[in-house]
Parts: C-alpha cells; sequence; structure tokens
C-alpha cells in the first residue's frame, strides 16, 4: 500500500490512514500489519522518536481499525514532548466527517454530547456513555475525566446525515458512542448501530478530516486537512 503524505514540515508528518488498518501496534505482539509498520519502513529513523507507548514510536494519537483519515506523527523527540503538551492542554481541534443513520430514530441532533466512559462488553470490546463519575459496573470504573464532542449538522438526506464531529480530547470509540447516544449511529457501525445495512458493513463511515493547531516549536497555525472519501458522497446522493 502506498502512503499518502498530507503534510511534512521538520517536526511533523500527516498521513491519510484508510479504513480497515490499524494505526499502530498494541502492547501484545501481533502478526497483523498496522500503519506504523509501513510507516517504519518508509521512515525508519521515526523508529526513534518518543512515543505514548514504546510500542507506538512517533505517532501522537490514533485512529480505530475502521476509521480513515488523517494520522499525525512527531519526527523528533522535541516535538513529541511539545505537541504532547498542547495535546493534553486540548489546544487541538481534532474535525471529523460522519454518515449517520438518522433512520433508525427521530432524535434531534443535540450541539454536543459530555460524558464519561466505561468499557462494556466481552474484553471491553466497546465503551458506555455515563454521566457520573462513581459509575461501575461490573468491576469496571468510568473513566476519570470528561470527553465532550461537538456536533455540526451538514447536510441531511431522506435516510442519512452528514454530521461534522469537533473534539480535543479524545478516548477510544468517543465519537461513535457519543452519536450512538445521540440517536444518531454511525452507518456501518456494527458495534453501536443496531440498524446496520448489510450491504453498508464492508466500512465505517466515520473519516478524520482536519486539524487545527499551532506547532509549537515553529509558532506556525496550521490547518491540516483531506479529501472527503468518494464512498461518503455517493452514499448521501442517494449511490447504490
Amino acid at each position: 500500500m502506498e502512503l499518502s503524505v498530507i503534510y511534512e514540515d521538520n517536526d511533523l508528518l500527516a498521513l491519510e490512514k484508510p479504513p480497515g488498518i490499524h494505526s499502530a501496534p498494541n502492547a501484545t505482539p501481533s502478526s497483523e500489519a498496522t500503519m506504523l509498520d509501513m510507516i517504519l519502513e518508509m521512515r525508519p529513523e521515526l523508529g526513534r522518536v518518543a512515543g505514548w507507548h514504546p510500542w507506538e514510536p512517533a505517532i501522537l494519537h490514533r485512529l480505530d481499525f475502521a476509521t480513515s483519515g488523517l494520522l499525525l506523527l512527531a519526527k523528533s523527540n522535541e516535538s513529541f514532548a511539545a505537541m504532547r503538551e498542547i495535546l493534553a492542554a486540548e489546544a487541538v481541534a481534532k474535525t471529523y466527517l460522519a454518515i449517520t443513520d438518522k433512520a433508525a430514530t427521530a432524535a434531534k441532533l443535540p450541539p454536543y454530547i459530555a460524558s464519561y466512559f466505561m468499557r462494556a462488553g466481552k474484553g471491553g470490546s466497546r465503551v458506555k456513555v455515563v454521566y457520573s463519575p462513581k459509575n461501575q459496573s461490573h468491576g469496571r470504573k468510568c473513566s476519570g475525566e470528561i470527553y465532550k464532542s461537538d456536533f455540526a449538522l451538514r447536510q441531511k438526506e431522506k435516510e442519512f446525515c452528514e454530521v461534522e464531529v469537533v473534539i480535543r480530547r479524545g478516548f477510544r470509540h468517543q465519537i461513535r458512542a457519543h452519536l450512538a447516544e445521540a440517536g444518531y449511529p454511525i452507518v456501518g457501525d456494527e458495534i453501536y448501530n443496531t440498524n446496520v445495512k448489510p450491504k453498508w458493513a464492508g466500512r465505517l463511515y466515520l473519516h478524520a478530516l482536519a486539524l487545527d493547531f499551532v506547532n509549537p516549536l515553529s509558532g506556525k497555525k496550521l490547518y491540516l486537512t483531506t479529501k472527503i472519501p468518494w464512498n461518503f458522497a455517493e452514499l448521501t446522493a442517494g449511490g447504490e
């Protein structure tokens, strides 16, 4: 697979991740190829850059296996440390585009959802939206911090809605769980959408569209964006 470079400077590298591939390995070794494996083949020097964990050097944020879009990496330890600070300060706005199944509910899309999360399902395969830090189920405690997703309705069709989501702090499956909680589950989401249509199950209609922040080392304001996948437009236009 050829890697698509969206942006690069002395400090940062932004690539486009396709759906159906993990961003980086997990702590448990696996033979399954990841985006990071492919990146390190192209740029082996990035393997010497710090990461959130030893097994994921240079990666500044992960995308779910089924999610496509912008993936940002640091090119040096100095860059990783500086970006880590502004990510923790919620100074990076991450914009996602989702196609949601409004046929599943008549709920009105709220302007945002802010919640805690609790791992749920077999082996913690999904997350549950909870609104109290004291929530606990089957020995599992909820996250210690609140995660917020801001929603904006971009387009409404007969069966689907195109929703823009902005987050500044991310939790696993955050957008998927928040949109389902709002009554707008994402098309193709086999975990949170009970109205999944088999013909669309080939991909999750969630795309990391843009990153908006100031490079903490150069002071340059960056707005990195990628094209909307062709099948998003095909779906909202009623294509088969």
